[in-house]
């Protein structure tokens, strides 16, 4: 479908293009292309509908939705394992520690970002900056970690723990306000 989509809006352009290029007769207030020039530019639109529409479909595929009794395990979770990795993180290769940091990434972070928990905001706020700071500091990691870089790696990674323990911390702080 996006590809159907690029290619009719290509289409269309090109065709809005050419019927623009001709000329009014003389003595007449528009060129007998018109007709072609809206028609081409209606398709246009079209296209991008149709590429807006593909792409709310397809975040809505994307979106993992937890219930909140699920957000609950998942960021104290995400501290609980950063911390067994950082004992294997000196002995693990540049792959290893790229799997691993796309597992917390997708598992840990990125949901609990997408998920909306209320109780006050401005808690919500703090922690949702920590989690940030921390998926900047994994992406340090992985970037390092791709760059064969193990030594950047494992700095970036201390950071992230340290940044996940934030998250931790205000996670239970918040937990505890809302009871």
């Amino acid at each position: 479908m996006r590809t159907f989509s690029l290619l009719l809006f290509s289409m269309s352009i090109i065709m809005a293009l050419i019927s623009a290029l001709k000329l009014p007769a003389d003595n007449e207030l528009c060129s007998d292309m018109l007709p072609i020039y809206i028609i081409a530019i209606i398709f246009a639109l079209i296209s991008i509908l149709l590429l807006y529409w593909q792409q709310k479909k397809n975040q809505k595929l994307n979106t993992k939705n937890y219930n909140k009794s699920a957000i609950i395990k998942l960021l104290p979770q995400l501290y609980i394992e950063m911390q067994l990795f950082e004992k294997e993180i000196h002995l693990a290769n540049t792959t290893i520690i790229i799997e691993k940091v796309n597992y917390f990434l997708d598992n840990y972070l990125i949901p609990a970002s997408q998920n909306k928990l209320t109780c006050n905001k401005y808690g919500m706020i703090k922690i949702v900056l920590a989690i940030a700071l921390c998926e900047r500091y994994l992406n340090r990691v992985w970037s390092a970690a791709s760059d064969n870089n193990i030594q950047e790696a494992i700095a970036a990674y201390n950071n992230a723990i340290n940044a996940a323990q934030e998250v931790d911390n205000l996670y239970w702080q918040m937990k505890n306000n809302c009871q």
